[in-house]
């Protein structure tokens, strides 16, 4: 915003900046923006309350000196004050991108469905969401091919919906197998597209 304060307009002589939200306390006055990796850092004035660089010290106001302990303990807060990271997020921006997610739980259920088979819903818990996954290993044709291969993959073959069920260790297989989902939404919808992906931070 202050850019667009300080546009050139030969109707334009001044320009009032209003910072309520500590811009300049944080990265300094715009004619001493730091560059790269350089940092302003701001001090104010134990006498006049002048804000200005803590590179110079001294108070350009008023001849005031910055003791050494203050400058310490001004960084150390500043520190624990800061809410954003070094680098910026490699996560996906864009809503149809794939993502992917650590697996903290996984629950197991029969899944009914009208004139079909019974399947197999795995909820896969990651952090506060949670992905859905259907295996159909009872159904017929192609579905219930592409069913077995998946279990086959990530546990062993030979299983249908009911022995699946029974088995008290079968949740724990699937998240000893399962550490990652990879999910693409499709506006309201979200598929489960690819599992054991690295997550990219």
């Amino acid at each position: 915003m202050v850019g667009r304060g300080l546009r050139i307009h030969a109707n334009k002589k001044d320009c009032l900046i209003l910072d309520f939200a500590g811009c300049i306390d944080e990265h300094g006055p715009i004619d001493l923006v730091g560059i790269g990796n350089q940092y302003t850092a701001m001090a104010v004035c134990g006498l006049c309350r002048e804000s200005f660089s803590r590179a110079v010290r001294v108070c350009p106001a008023c001849g005031w000196e910055i003791p050494l302990q203050e400058i310490e303990r001004i960084e150390e807060v500043e520190k624990e004050r800061r809410m954003h990271g070094q680098k910026a997020s490699k996560r996906a921006i864009l809503s149809d991108e794939p993502e992917t997610f650590a697996v903290d739980d996984v629950k197991i259920n029969r899944h009914k469905k009208a004139g079909r088979p019974d399947s197999i819903r795995i909820q896969f818990r990651c952090g506060i969401a949670t992905f859905c996954y259907w295996v159909c290993l009872d159904h017929p044709g192609e579905t219930g091919q592409i069913a077995r291969q998946w279990w086959k993959r990530f546990l062993f073959d030979g299983h249908t919906v009911d022995s699946v069920l029974q088995d008290l260790f079968a949740k724990q297989k699937i998240k000893e197998s399962i550490k990652t989902v990879t999910i693409r939404r499709n506006g309201k919808f979200v598929s489960i597209v690819d599992w054991n992906q690295e997550i990219v931070k």
